[in-house]
């Protein structure tokens, strides 16, 4: 029996099952380790310019060990031990430095990345770096009343952790207090008609209110700010079904 795919200075464990009509035993585990003969050497880059959804790393291809280094970049993964067979850049060949620029990662989230070099004996790995992307989240976020609310980031998704607890739109237009139902007037509840709730459960509001003239929207960001204070939005069924499918992963 032949194993292919390999990686070199690697450890690994085997046993041998031998099994008849009756039963099966299995054999004592055995472990070998695969050598570094022709398998490049390779370093890691420290990780730098960090934002919500992108990095810079690369590395160093010291050595080919007598054969040509055919690729070079560096792997990541939200897991341990990234290869290439994860998310990986591409950065030319050779021996020598080189930058990779990692895309398209989830705002605070952690990342495992490594250099890798491949030449026609194998790919070797360099050090494992280890980065946090930055979170797209403000902190907090001030309506026109000045109530102060928390947010909170689910995915790529920035999310407010409290319930609206406004009296006017971010333009200053007042919302009315409601004691009865509408369909058609803009109005603001008590929850549960105690003015006592609202310091805790915001306030309830009615789609008129919610929507302040706008038409729903089915994209995703929405893009429709309605009660929303300033740089918020309404959000659209698109961004709940993201949030679910996230929450469900």
């Amino acid at each position: 029996m032949t194993l292919n795919n390999l990686e070199a200075k690697t450890t690994y464990y085997y046993y041998y099952e031998v099994a008849n009509a009756i039963n099966a035993i299995n054999t004592e585990v055995k472990e070998f380790t695969t050598n570094d003969y022709g398998i490049p050497s390779v370093t890691t880059n420290t990780v730098s310019s960090i934002t919500a959804t992108s990095a810079v790393c690369g590395g160093n291809v010291t050595s080919d060990d007598g054969y040509s280094v055919t690729a070079r970049g560096v792997c990541w993964s939200t897991s341990q031990g990234s290869t290439v067979n994860n998310s990986h850049t591409t950065n030319g060949s050779g021996t020598g430095s080189f930058s990779s620029t990692m895309t398209g990662l989830a705002p605070g989230a952690t990342y495992y990345v490594r250099a890798y070099a491949t030449n026609s004996t194998g790919t070797a790995y360099g050090e494992q770096r280890s980065f946090t992307t930055t979170s797209n989240c403000p902190s907090t976020v001030t309506d026109y009343d000045g109530n102060i609310y928390y947010t909170v980031q689910i995915g790529s998704q920035c999310w407010m952790k409290q319930n609206l607890r406004t009296t006017h739109y971010a333009n200053g237009a007042s919302i009315a207090l409601g004691s009865s139902t509408s369909t058609t007037t803009a109005y603001r509840y008590y929850p549960n008609n105690n003015s006592s709730n609202v310091s805790t459960y915001g306030y309830l509001y009615n789609w008129p209110a919610v929507m302040h003239g706008a038409s729903s929207s089915s994209s995703n960001p929405s893009g429709v700010q309605c009660i929303c204070p300033n740089g918020w939005h309404v959000p659209s069924d698109a961004e709940w079904v993201q949030l679910t499918n996230y929450v469900r992963s």
